[in-house]
């Protein structure tokens, strides 16, 4: 009886591991941990969003970061929603669907790119 409750214990254990690593996997930093790219958490978005401070989009998003490559200029924005659902919502309340940006969203993260050639970062961006 008491093995069986310590092997229940380790499965348990083992399987609570397995679920944090996985949702860490997700996060924006991993999207870029192999790549060229450095990445800025930014913790005011004053200077990066132009809409009233009222607008309910500062509650929705997470986090706001900046791409930048290896010469040091800024390549993209990448913005981090509370949700999937919540970036879903915001895009259709604009008249768009999810689909229509593709690549630019993996989960509940939105990538703004500001070069033409932006292969190369949506390539690390999907972890290809």
């Amino acid at each position: 009886m008491k093995l069986r409750r310590l092997l229940l214990s380790f499965l348990l254990i083992g399987m609570a591991l397995t679920m944090v690593a996985c949702n860490n996997m997700n996060t924006v930093e991993d999207r870029f941990d192999d790549s060229v790219y450095s990445l800025e958490e930014v913790e005011s978005l004053d200077d990066y969003l132009f809409i009233d401070e009222d607008d309910d989009i500062l509650e929705i998003i997470e986090g706001f970061y900046i791409l930048k490559d290896e010469v040091d200029d800024i390549v993209a924005y990448i913005y981090e929603f509370e949700s999937q659902n919540a970036l879903e919502d915001l895009l259709e309340e604009e008249g768009y669907t999810i689909n229509e940006f593709g690549d630019y969203i993996y989960k509940n993260i939105f990538i703004v790119t500001l070069i033409e050639n932006d292969q190369p970062i949506i390539n690390a961006f999907q972890g290809r």
